[in-house]
C-alpha cells in the first residue's frame, strides 16, 4: 500500500472487475465493517480520513486495519480464486 494524498493505493486489485471484487468481498472472512472499509478505500478510493469519519475511527486505525487485516485477507482470497481457475 502506498498512501498518496490520504488515499491508499492497491495496484494488486486494479485488474479486477467490479463483479470480481464483489465476489472477493463475499467470500473473504471479514466483518461487515471491514468490508465497508475495503469498498471505500479500494473501490471508491476515499481518503482514509473520510473513511475514519464515516466509521467513527481514527485515520491511523483505518490504515492499520487495511494493512494488517483487510488487504492480507483479500489477497489470500484472490490467490485462492486464481488457483481454482
Amino acid at each position: 500500500m502506498s498512501d498518496t494524498g490520504g488515499r491508499a493505493k492497491y495496484p494488486q486489485f486494479d485488474n479486477l472487475t467490479a463483479d470480481e471484487f464483489a465476489a472477493l468481498l463475499r467470500i473473504a472472512k471479514l466483518s461487515a465493517e471491514d468490508k465497508a472499509i475495503a469498498t471505500q478505500a479500494i473501490v471508491w478510493r476515499m481518503p482514509l480520513i473520510e473513511i475514519g469519519v464515516e466509521t467513527h475511527m481514527d485515520r491511523s486505525t483505518v490504515s492499520r486495519r487495511l494493512q494488517r487485516v483487510i488487504v492480507p485477507e483479500l489477497e489470500r482470497m484472490q490467490r485462492r480464486l486464481t488457483a481454482a481457475i
